[in-house]
């Protein structure tokens, strides 16, 4: 199957997961995506206590609007990635929302994707700004770029 905005007859339809009905699992998930964050801060400490120093922020306003802007850009090419990859499938540039938390989605209200057009959406910017940052860690370095 491709992704269609009109379902075949033969069709059998046994889930749809639509984020504007299920707002107690947007903050279920942005609620376990917190504490995966603090997991993976905590494995860190633990495994590299050195560079544990290196997640502290300065609390003064250039480094507070950095971390702001930084998250803000990030949140921007996450869904914009997603955007990318839904354009790819569905040959039309998707839409973009807030929601009633106020973070930004890409709306693909409308469309039915297969199961694999959904996971390859859905983890693309995940694989994609790992493996850019990671890239990007090697060339970071001094005094500036440690945030302690």
């Amino acid at each position: 199957m491709r992704p269609t905005q009109i379902l075949p007859e033969s069709y059998s339809h046994c889930y749809t997961l639509d984020s504007k009905q299920h707002k107690a699992a947007q903050g279920i998930l942005i609620f376990i995506g917190f504490v995966f964050f603090l997991l993976c801060r905590q494995a860190i400490k633990f495994i590299s206590p050195e560079y544990s120093v290196v997640l502290k922020l300065k609390r003064d306003p250039f480094h507070v609007i950095i971390f702001s802007a930084t998250i803000i850009i990030m949140v921007i090419l996450h869904e914009s990635i997603h955007s990318l990859v839904l354009l790819g499938f569905i040959k039309k540039l998707p839409p973009f929302g807030v929601n009633f938390m106020g973070s930004i989605y890409v709306n693909a209200s409308g469309w039915y994707l297969p199961r694999l057009h959904m996971l390859i959406m859905s983890l693309s910017p995940f694989l994609l700004l790992s493996i850019v940052g990671t890239i990007l860690l090697h060339f970071t370095s001094g005094d500036f770029f440690q945030m302690t």
